[in-house]
């Protein structure tokens, strides 16, 4: 709760005016100031965020393996977790298979796909419509080469593509991919465009309009706070104001960011 909304409540629960005061004194004091540093050797691919990449209910897993017998531990992940009985059942025997920690680390966290790129450069031609050249290897087979963004209607955006051929002695071929999200940047807004069958779920395309640039990566990633920080710098953002900038001793990009205590208040109470 926020301040106004909490004090609301301690007086519903019939508590005096200085008790209301001692309570809120703890709960919604004014905090130091606070700072987040962020550098680009913080990317994803550096290894820095398997832990938020967790599954938690595959921990729950892994866990319950080690303590709990079979035929419990299963109803407990059916009624808790909400897996069926032949998920609950699979995902409990690999558990119990696991030897070591590496093991279960790897069974825990999901792959993280390798797609985070820099950004492109677009032509504007003599429309709305973005044409940007990329170079983005998205799997062993498969390398973007363009992204096409249509702004009248961000669904028909596609990924122009090369692929290896199976079978054919290491011919390609052009194959053009629907990512599964677009992201938006505009001069006042961002917003997402989201495609219900797209050929990969793990593809996503990160559209700054003002700039005519594009970055290819992953849904999750371009969701993140550093994703808006590092690449948008803070575009749209009410709770981090960026009072430094430098270039570190391996070129790698510092920035210095301060939490908005008085913002994130006034967003947590909905103002």
């Amino acid at each position: 709760m926020g301040r106004r909304q909490a004090q609301a409540y301690l007086a519903e629960q019939k508590l005096s005016a200085s008790a209301q005061a001692d309570i809120l004194r703890s709960t919604h004091c004014d905090p130091p100031a606070s700072y987040l540093v962020l550098t680009s050797v913080m990317e994803p691919l550096a290894g820095w965020w398997y832990l938020a990449n967790w599954d938690f209910r595959r921990a729950y897993v892994v866990n319950r393996a080690r303590l709990m017998p079979e035929a419990p531990a299963i109803a407990e992940l059916v009624s808790r977790l909400g897996y069926s009985q032949d998920e609950a059942r699979s995902l409990y025997q690999r558990a119990a298979s696991l030897r070591s920690q590496p093991e279960e680390q790897k069974f825990i966290e999901p792959k993280m796909s390798n797609v985070n790129s820099a950004w492109f450069k677009c032509d504007r031609g003599d429309g709305a419509d973005l044409a940007c050249e990329t170079d983005v290897r998205l799997d062993q087979a498969t390398v973007a080469k363009q992204v096409i963004f249509r702004s009248a209607n961000p669904a028909d955006s596609r990924v122009a593509a090369v692929q290896d051929t199976a079978g054919t002695g290491g011919t390609t071929e052009q194959v053009k991919l629907t990512p599964a999200l677009v992201v938006i940047a505009a001069a006042d807004q961002m917003r997402e465009v989201s495609n219900p069958e797209p050929e990969s779920s793990e593809l996503a395309v990160l559209v700054d309009v003002p700039g005519a640039r594009v970055r290819l990566s992953t849904p999750d990633l371009l969701h993140s706070t550093f994703n808006r920080l590092m690449y948008l710098d803070g575009r749209y953002g009410q709770l981090f104001d960026k009072v430094h900038e430098e270039t570190g001793f391996g070129g790698e990009r510092v920035t210095l960011w301060k939490i908005n205590w008085q913002r994130l208040e006034t967003f947590d109470q909905g103002g």
